[in-house]
């Protein structure tokens, strides 16, 4: 399945919103933020995952980021990439 900006995301029973994703090292992560029933976005539920690219088991699966190496260059990345997005709107 192939993820886009706003798509919105159901984990655990949670509606989350796709607010940034990037690519990178055969991974693609996502910034989710939770949203409630009205759309209205919850600030205090973000979660970052990622996705392998070259998974063929579970390809809709979203995995949690467990090294804290990882988890700080990719929320850079996703930070940079929303800013981006932010500029190309304006």
């Amino acid at each position: 399945m192939s993820y886009e900006l706003y798509d919105i995301l159901t984990i655990d029973k949670v509606d989350y919103v796709i607010s940034s994703l990037v690519v990178e090292n055969n991974n693609t992560y996502f910034l989710l933020i939770e949203i409630d029933e009205d759309e209205n976005i919850n600030p205090n539920n973000i979660k970052i995952m990622k996705r392998p690219l070259n998974t063929e088991l579970e390809p809709d699966i979203l995995e949690e980021i467990l090294e804290e190496k990882e988890l700080k260059k990719v929320t850079k990345l996703l930070e940079n990439a929303m800013v981006d997005d932010l500029k190309e709107v304006e």
